[in-house]
């Protein structure tokens, strides 16, 4: 059975030129232990959506994102090799293409080894991301 867990994620943006900090803050999470089902995580095209993975472990972990359109579909899965806690960001629209909906389904190399979630940030008129 999947146990609760807090998580607390710590996130910086920063311009990088001039350098200065854009956005900084910190939130919790409730989340639950492994349990080695298949979860999906939805995203929604209407904004540029993220998947966070991050390896908690201490070894390379070698992640596969596989992405599923609305009808079920598979529209994309490759990898990603995560360094001992290392943290990838990779959006919807390298996933699932630019303005479609999804879901994402994250699997790891090291049991217990990954945390992943889905945010959301909004989307100009020409597409770009606004944090």
């Amino acid at each position: 059975a999947a146990l609760p867990v807090r998580v607390t994620l710590e996130r910086q943006y920063t311009e990088l030129t001039p350098k200065k900090v854009l956005v900084a803050g910190r939130i919790s999470l409730e989340a639950e232990s492994g349990t080695g089902e298949m979860r999906g995580l939805q995203l929604d095209g209407s904004a540029i959506s993220a998947v966070e993975v991050s390896n908690t472990s201490n070894q390379v972990n070698e992640v596969t994102l596989t992405g599923y359109a609305a009808d079920g579909s598979q529209v994309s899965s490759g990898p990603v090799v995560l360094a001992a806690h290392e943290t990838r960001i990779v959006t919807s629209d390298h996933l699932l293409g630019t303005g479609k909906k999804g879901s994402i389904v994250v699997r790891g190399s090291i049991r217990n080894g990954l945390v992943a979630f889905a945010t959301s940030f909004g989307r100009t008129k020409s597409g770009l991301m606004t944090v």
